[in-house]
């Protein structure tokens, strides 16, 4: 039987993501799995779900910044798993290109739907005085 072509890349490539951090939040240790596992596996569940609702929702555009904000959430709590070494560097690499991957695709999609992809939900940077510096000095 022949496999079907899929409608919407993104949507396989997330499925990809969905599969691939299921089978690393499984082997976390349990306190783990239960904290941090469970919100990486909620936040990639979110953006999958958003982006399959997507495409036939009068609501795209909200779907679709939904999207956006689960990977962002998605990308900050796979940081933390790094930092915490529940997942390797090697792994790390491997998600985060994936997840570049995504939000190369989604932000294409928000760009066809008008508008720009929020990139930070961060304040500017404010420069700050050089180090060692005296006030007034900087």
């Amino acid at each position: 039987m022949d496999e079907v072509k899929p409608l919407y890349p993104i949507i396989e490539k997330t499925y990809d993501l969905v599969l691939w951090l299921y089978g690393r939040t499984e082997k976390f240790p349990r306190a783990r799995k239960q904290s941090l596992g469970l919100r990486i596996e909620n936040h990639v569940m979110d953006l999958y779900e958003a982006l399959m609702a997507a495409p036939k929702s009068s609501r795209r555009r909200a779907q679709l910044d939904s999207a956006s904000q689960s990977l962002d959430k998605l990308r900050g709590s796979l940081r933390i798993a790094l930092g915490l070494r529940l997942i390797s560097v090697r792994q790390f690499g491997f998600v985060s290109g994936l997840m570049e991957e995504i939000g190369r695709m989604l932000g294409g999609w928000l760009k066809k739907e008008g508008g720009r992809r929020r990139t930070s939900t961060s304040p500017p940077e404010v420069a700050s005085p050089a180090v060692g510096a005296k006030e007034g000095e900087a």
